[in-house]
């Protein structure tokens, strides 16, 4: 297990060095791991694990708690403009579901090709649709 870093400062070390310390928290958090490996089985297209899983994980690690402290939803995001349908949704979330039940956390799986159909109803505020995963980030 990865221990809180030398500097306080990880912020400030060069950008290899903060994708190297990103990769081996990430490691040490099993339920992010077993998340990564769902992931790449389903072939999900352009897909992103983000929010709290990663940033808590991190956020634990730098101050000596066990990865996975707290942390009571992972979001699956991916970016599959062939297929909208929220019953594909479900069915990626059920999937992440059932490889960590028993562990306490939800996985929130999402089409971010999807999110302009129901961002209006959600949010008073129409959008264009995503171009990728990335595009949907940046906003």
């Amino acid at each position: 297990m990865i221990r809180a870093v030398e500097s306080d400062r990880m912020d400030l070390a060069p950008l290899g060095r903060q994708v190297a310390y990103l990769w081996d928290a990430l490691a040490n958090n099993p339920v992010v791991q077993v998340l990564l490996g769902t992931a790449a089985e389903m072939s999900l297209p352009d897909w992103y694990l983000g929010a709290s899983g990663v940033s808590q994980t991190v956020w634990n690690l730098q101050h000596g708690f066990d990865p996975a402290a707290g942390i009571r939803d992972y979001d699956l995001a991916y970016f599959d403009a062939g297929d909208l349908s929220d019953e594909s949704r479900r069915d990626i979330e059920d999937e992440g579901a059932r490889r960590v039940s028993g562990s306490g956390v939800t996985v929130d799986v999402h089409n971010e090709a999807s999110v302009h159909l129901w961002n209006g109803r959600r949010f008073g505020k129409e959008i264009e649709p995503y171009r990728s995963t990335e595009d949907a980030i940046a906003t």
